[in-house]
């Protein structure tokens, strides 16, 4: 969005993410998450499956590819925190698969294990 959405009364959605770095020059600075964020974004995403579930979806992915926020957690580049939930691969591992179990757990034992794309199953990830 730019501009001239903003003038015609299209206001972005909020950005947020691991760490407080805009993709390039010109992107939105995304408002890093923090504790109270992470569970609150955790539990949307278990929230957004159930719906989908009782919408009649017999199946979920979660896109964690492409820069979306799954993928921020996971890249160095843009994962700059210093907590539990950046620095080495596997604390940057650590949101997307609390993603993935709180969707497991939302979506039920009768429905697939959730995939995150690209070729990341949740039985995968728990290995």
């Amino acid at each position: 969005m730019d501009q001239s959405d903003a003038d015609a009364g299209h206001h972005p959605w909020p950005v947020i993410g691991p760490s407080a770095l805009p993709a390039g020059p010109g992107f939105p600075v995304p408002e890093e998450l923090d504790l109270a964020g992470i569970r609150s974004t955790v539990a949307r995403w278990a929230d957004a499956a159930r719906r989908a579930i009782d919408a009649g979806f017999r199946y979920i992915e979660l896109h964690g590819a492409h820069g979306y926020l799954l993928h921020s957690f996971l890249s160095p580049i843009s994962n700059r925190r210093e907590d539990e939930y950046g620095g080495d691969a596997v604390r940057r591992m650590r949101y997307p698969l609390e993603v993935v179990a709180a969707v497991r757990d939302a979506i039920g034992a009768d429905i697939p294990s959730p995939i995150v794309s690209p070729r990341w199953t949740a039985s995968r990830a728990a290995s």
